[in-house]
């Protein structure tokens, strides 16, 4: 869906220890990071990591039920938003246009 929407090179990572060496690397436009992840580390400790790197990283959540407790702490630690699985592809769509920008692409 977001190729269908014009977004381009995306880079994909199995776990979070290699989403921030990716991270540290690539310096993506945006990430998206789901709270529940298998192997080394969680999204939440993704997100510490990330933004340690880079303050002002564009990161969004993915999680499977609303966490109220994961949520907030997710935007204190500056998450941007937030989407539900399963993942609605408009809803994805309109999420990365409004912390990237519509015109970022």
């Amino acid at each position: 869906s977001l190729k269908g929407a014009g977004y381009k090179d995306f880079i994909e990572a199995s776990g979070g220890k290699e989403a921030v060496q990716l991270f540290k690397k690539q310096k993506p436009d945006l990430v998206l990071l789901d709270i529940v992840m298998g192997g080394d580390m969680d999204g939440i400790a993704t997100l510490k990591e990330i933004k340690n790197i880079d303050k002002g990283a564009k990161i969004i959540m993915v999680t499977v039920v609303d966490q109220p407790k994961v949520t907030e702490e997710a935007k204190a630690l500056g998450a941007k938003d937030f989407i539900t699985k399963p993942v609605d592809p408009n809803k994805l769509v309109a999420a990365v246009k409004k912390v990237l920008g519509a015109a970022k692409k």
